[in-house]
């Protein structure tokens, strides 16, 4: 394969393929796993799409090609169980042989459990050079990983990251670099881009830019991925000051990659490589059956080693997920944590700021008419809906109206919109219910407007025993909020005070599990921003001041 356009340097080590389905990316890496086997190194190529068989035969499917074994799908030399993952692991590690291990038998929980058996037991026994390829590598290093994906990923990237000291050099295909996890597309040295179309694929690349290259550079590449042609792309190899635009030469073996055209059958290649398969069944075939009880009536004696392997990566996977559900509790724990302490400082600050007034006490008598009885008596919030405040029989003031009134003196001295004081108390601005009670407060003097808001006067804070109350600080008045307030507006509030420096309408919807779509979400934002409760910045959603929120 002389003059092939990525230098035998370059791939040895570790090396990302990149570019949208129909680019050409696996024409390209078809060849640079032939040029792997011409010069005899041991390859291991992941297969979740059924391709990779035409390695075994020539380019006109006449001839033997390599002789790799192929595991698994629908042109195996041998048929795999998910429960032949890990001795498949060892046996691909500490033996000599090239293979493919095609995925396409099995549904996606299985290719993960799969995954990670394998990867596990591939980590732990290799200690001998080995070009591991992965195809579609955002299936198994996936930037948002599922739960039952962890295990996998997990391995996946030990193996990425840590594994060169042990023989890895890794090959990672992808036509989604954006969903490609970027701690594991960081680790490549070289990067070959092909045609790539969306902009956020192309901007996902500005990672692998920024951490092995010159974004001056990248700017031009970046640029150009769109207008790339079949079979076209970029090799860039900063360590050895490459970066050229290229096109890959034909392949050597069967090209199983090409989709038939319409009405076409697919094409298969008549003559295969030979390979020795009776050494390998063998020691694949007692990880299906399991163990006999008693002795085995002929046949292959029992692998015990295998039998053992296979438990001990069992048992490490159950250990790995009970770890990674602990670490996930306590990085929430410590995210709380965290949230309460910028929220009490900020109660300090506030009360420092105080001096020596005194909290608001409701339950004082009456000294606006000398009755000795509570104009507004107190209750804790027991349920969402629930008032502060409710008067006493016979003060006569509406139901809406002693709601509003609760409202405004719970945050005094600061002041509401109508809207908000309605939400407060668990009611609804509009309708002849509220109207009446807002009429009310204003005809008895309770409230005043200023400034587009509405304030307990000071005739009313008088009768309830104090003319300046104290301020609440951030954390009673965002706790005193999120006990009122209608679904999912409660929850986006406390993400939020967990994250003092604000959340995309993304980072938020992931934060409370929630689509950031629709009327239940909208509904939240909005009862949020027209009650002052959150400021939008940018693109990001902080608290107001109010709630103890940047100023």
């Amino acid at each position: 394969m002389t003059g092939f356009p990525i230098p035998d340097a370059a791939m040895g080590q570790h090396m990302a393929l990149i570019g949208r389905t129909g680019a050409g990316k696996s024409y390209a890496a078809r060849g640079c796993v032939e040029r792997m086997l011409e010069a005899k190194k041991r390859v291991c190529i992941i297969d979740p799409t059924g391709v990779w068989y035409g390695l075994k035969s020539s380019a006109d499917g006449k001839t033997a090609g390599f002789p790799v074994v192929i595991f698994g799908g629908d042109h195996a030399d041998v048929a795999i169980t998910e429960k032949m993952a890990a001795a498949l692991g060892e046996l691909v590690a500490l033996s000599d042989l090239s293979s493919v291990i095609d995925l396409t038998g099995f549904g996606v929980g299985e290719m993960r459990r799969f995954m990670a058996d394998f990867a596990g037991a591939l980590y732990h026994h290799l200690r001998a050079p080995l070009h591991l390829v992965i195809d579609e590598a955002d299936e198994f290093a996936p930037q948002r990983i599922p739960p039952d994906a962890t295990l996998m990923f997990n391995r996946v990237d030990r193996i990425v990251r840590r594994g060169r000291s042990r023989g890895f050099v890794v090959t990672m295909i992808s036509q989604r670099p954006a969903v490609l996890n970027k701690d594991v597309l960081s680790q490549a040295a070289t990067l070959v881009a092909m045609k790539l179309t969306g902009p956020h694929d192309r901007d996902a690349l500005g990672t692998w830019i920024d951490g092995q290259a010159s974004r001056e550079e990248g700017k031009d590449v970046v640029a150009s991925l769109p207008k790339l042609k079949l079979g076209e792309g970029w090799v860039w190899w900063p360590d050895g000051e490459l970066l050229k635009r290229v096109k890959f030469p034909l392949i050597k073996t069967f090209d199983s990659m090409r989709a038939p055209g319409h009405g076409e059958q697919r094409a298969e290649p008549q003559k295969l490589a030979h390979v020795d398969l009776e050494a390998i069944k063998g020691k694949l075939a007692i990880v299906e059956e399991g163990p006999k009880p008693g002795k085995p009536a002929g046949g292959p004696p029992v692998d015990w080693a295998a039998i053992r392997s296979e438990a001990f990566w069992k048992g490490e996977q159950k250990a790995a997920s009970e770890y990674n559900r602990w670490r996930e509790r306590q990085q929430v724990a410590v995210r709380e944590a965290l949230g309460r302490l910028r929220l009490a400082l900020k109660g300090v600050e506030m009360a420092l700021e105080a001096d020596s007034r005194t909290p608001l006490d409701v339950g004082l008598g009456d000294k606006a008419n000398g009755t000795g009885t509570p104009l507004i008596e107190t209750r804790p919030p027991t349920a969402k809906g629930d008032r502060f405040y409710r008067l006493p029989p016979g003060k006569g003031l509406a139901g809406a109206g002693a709601g509003l009134l609760g409202s405004l003196a719970a945050v005094a001295p600061a002041g509401l919109t109508w809207a908000a004081a309605a939400t407060m108390a668990g009611l609804k601005a509009r309708g002849g219910h509220f109207n009446a009670g807002r009429n009310d407060l204003l005809a008895k003097g309770y409230v005043e407007a200023r400034g587009g808001l509405l304030f307990a006067t000071a005739a009313a804070l008088a009768a309830l025993g104090q003319d300046k109350p104290a301020p609440k600080t951030p954390a009673e008045t965002l706790n005193m909020w999120r006990d009122r307030l209608p679904s999912p507006a409660p929850t986006m509030l406390n993400a939020l005070s967990f994250n003092p420096d604000g959340l995309t309408k993304e980072e938020l919807a992931e934060k409370i599990g929630a689509k950031p779509t629709g009327g239940h979400w909208n509904s939240g934002i909005a009862i949020l921003r027209d009650n002052g409760l959150i400021v939008k910045r940018g693109e990001a959603w902080t608290l107001s001041p109010l709630l103890g929120g940047p100023a």
